[in-house]
């Protein structure tokens, strides 16, 4: 009986480590996802903004 106690401790302790590594691994694997979709929008944003000033550069010296 003592053991079985024991045992069941044991097994909702290694749930609980499982579910805690688990975790871990999803909330770093969003926060890479997150990370690199912040990365391309920031990309995006960048590239238009130096496009559209490279085209009012190019009007000017054409102009």
């Amino acid at each position: 009986f003592f053991f079985l106690d024991t045992f069941d401790i044991l097994l909702s302790f290694v749930f609980f480590f499982f579910c805690l590594i688990f975790f871990l691994i999803f909330s770093l694997f969003f926060v890479i996802i997150f990370f690199y979709l912040f990365f391309f929008l920031f990309l995006i944003f960048f590239f238009f903004f130096f496009l559209t000033f490279f085209m009012r550069f190019m009007k000017l010296l054409i102009l």
